[in-house]
């Protein structure tokens, strides 16, 4: 794929980034509108999405693809390799899937054991869907782009909104079964955020696991 082309994968990778931090305020509004701590836990994976995005598209702006050396995101100023770079950004955005995956488990386990599942008025679960499906839309063309591109930095992109939209699935779930009979809602809701958050979990776990295993051949040689 040519680096043009590229680069506008890029652009759309930090235009939806942005976007996600602003439906992250989206979604700790109406959180707050609709007093429910959940939708504020949605909004800090929004904003753990936004991160995990940025850091990877703008780590491919300093130094492109291809192994030219430039600066480093994460090296203080100092200028490192490519492939330095690219290990780096992998284990940075793994962390972050992974730090917003905990405390979306342990919560999605309280509901599940303990009940208590958000049951939002009407007007507050039809917003909750619009935002939701504007973010798993730019989610999936986001992971279709990044899988056409072929490149390592482009295509942890894909892992990343592979991760993320799971969570938005649990989060569109919720909304739509507020209308449904309150009595299985913590059940459901709970059982698919313990399987999705397992689900995302695991690849921020592969993704740092994999870095690490990268990061010691490359010592090695």
């Amino acid at each position: 794929m040519n680096s043009r082309r590229i680069e506008r994968h890029i652009q759309f990778a930090l235009l939806s980034a942005y976007a996600n931090s602003g439906l992250a305020l989206v979604k700790l509004a109406l959180g707050i509108w609709g007093a429910s701590p959940t939708l504020c836990l949605y909004a800090l994976c929004s904003v753990g999405m936004a991160a995990a995005k940025w850091i990877a598209a703008r780590s491919y702006r300093h130094i492109g693809d291809g192994g030219g050396d430039g600066e480093s995101l994460f090296s203080n100023g100092e200028a490192g390799s490519q492939r330095e770079e690219d290990l780096r950004v992998h284990t940075a955005v793994g962390a972050i899937i992974v730090a917003t995956s905990v405390p979306f488990l342990l919560h999605s386990l309280y509901v599940y054991t303990r009940g208590g599942s958000a049951d939002y008025p009407a007007n507050v679960a039809i917003a909750i869907a619009a935002v939701t499906f504007t973010e798993i839309g730019m989610a999936i063309y986001g992971a279709i782009v990044a899988k056409r591109a072929g490149v390592r930095l482009v295509t942890l992109l894909k892992l990343t909104n592979l991760a993320f939209a799971l969570f938005l699935l649990v989060l569109t779930q919720t909304a739509i079964l507020s209308f449904a009979d309150p009595r299985y809602l913590s059940t459901y809701n709970g059982l698919s955020g313990l399987l999705f958050g397992a689900g995302a979990l695991s690849i921020g776990g592969y993704i740092v696991v994999r870095a690490g295993a990268d990061r010691k051949r490359v010592g090695e040689t």
